[in-house]
């Protein structure tokens, strides 16, 4: 559907408690409501947008409330959930179900704008901007690329990608790169709204592309693994034996992979593989890569760390499961559900565990002690800072 952009006004929005419990936490200092009716008590910040967090948990994790703000009202927010976030240095860029996007201000959590670009049949895929020119935001979907203006969120240009894509691109220069349901990786030239090149292989790609070095690296769901110059040469090939579940991930030049195939493989920039560690299932868990170690979470063993380089177990944690999203104070920061686990990075124990009730994603501005985004089921956003 071609439709027309638009962009809504800010509205108003709090939640509040009753007058006795605001009296009891009215001493608490610090967290804000972006909202438009001025400050409140404590004790509404802690359920306002219907965030119910325990900050001493937070606190073990390092974190605490600065303010809670609302992306997306008038939405009837429960029923649209929020689809894809990306946390920058000046913005949050929020996207939900009925293809609304939102940009919300991370030093107050007041909405800069909110525009909708399309309808809610329509499929999107990914958000990007660019670090050396981030005026634009750059959101796709599976049919075209939309520039906005991060400043009033007014259309800056619509292009149309030369095929549909199914991955969230890349960004390259002025090349957004991306996998499709054809076997193709596509370049699509920013501002001129051509294909640049294509790459054909035999399998669709599902899992999103990453830069390697001064490669694009995409695996599609054969098992073909491509390194791409950003002229779509083949600067590398190589192959593992089953699709993915999960994206592939880089760190140091080197590109990692957590397969189906039971297995999670280390390759370098050229296709090289340097080491393979084999397992007894499939791997299903997104895996993370930072700072020369590798971690997946593997069924049986637990979260596992390697070495990046070498392919080395340095530890396994049998008692904790899922995702490395986070280091605050050195320290790793594992989500799993509901449930976040601070772990010792240099052995694998577990220092904190605390629950987290209503969070839908979590995201950050970078991986060591960044600012943190809660999102909850009211697609409202809570930002955390380091305490």
């Amino acid at each position: 559907m071609h439709a027309t952009s638009r962009i809504r006004p800010c509205g108003t929005a709090a939640v509040l408690l009753t007058a006795m419990l605001a009296g009891l936490l009215s001493g608490c200092s610090g967290p804000k409501v972006a909202d438009e009716k001025g400050e409140q008590t404590a004790a509404q910040r802690l359920t306002a947008g219907g965030f119910n967090l325990v900050h001493d948990d937070w606190a073990k994790v390092g974190y605490r409330l600065d303010w809670v703000g609302f992306p997306f009202i008038g939405e009837e927010e429960e029923d649209n959930p929020v689809t894809m976030v990306k946390a920058y240095d000046d913005l949050l860029i929020a996207q939900n179900r009925q293809s609304t996007v939102s940009a919300v201000e991370t030093g107050n959590g007041q909405r800069r704008w909110t525009v909708q670009l399309a309808g809610p049949l329509t499929k999107f895929v990914g958000i990007n901007r660019d670090a050396s020119n981030p005026i634009p935001v750059i959101v796709s979907s599976e049919s075209e690329v939309f520039m906005i203006s991060a400043a009033n969120g007014s259309m800056m240009s619509r292009e149309r990608f030369a095929r549909v894509v199914n991955t969230q691109p890349v960004l390259a220069g002025n090349l957004l790169i991306a996998g499709t349901s054809t076997g193709e990786v596509l370049a699509h030239y920013l501002g001129r709204n051509v294909k640049a090149w294509g790459f054909v292989t035999s399998a669709a790609f599902e899992a999103n592309p990453v830069v390697v070095g001064d490669a694009v690296a995409a695996v599609s769901q054969a098992g073909d693994v491509l390194f791409l110059t950003a002229s779509g040469g083949l600067a590398g090939r190589a192959r593992v034996f089953e699709g993915l579940d999960t994206n592939p991930v880089t760190d140091n030049g080197m590109l990692f992979i957590a397969g189906r195939d039971r297995s999670v493989w280390g390759f370098d920039g050229t296709g090289y593989n340097i080491w393979r560690h084999r397992t007894s299932s499939p791997l299903m868990t997104q895996p993370t890569a930072h700072n020369g170690v590798l971690y997946v979470d593997i069924p049986g063993n637990g979260l596992t760390a390697f070495e990046g380089g070498t392919g080395k177990i340095l530890w396994k944690a049998p008692n904790v499961n899922g995702t490395v999203i986070a280091a605050r104070s050195g320290k790793l920061l594992v989500r799993k559900g509901q449930t976040i686990t601070m772990v010792d990075p240099t052995h694998g124990d577990i220092l904190e565990r605390i629950n987290t009730p209503g969070i839908v994603k979590i995201v950050f501005d970078k991986f060591d002690d960044g600012r943190m985004y809660l999102v909850n089921e009211h697609s409202n956003v809570a930002k955390m800072i380091p305490r």
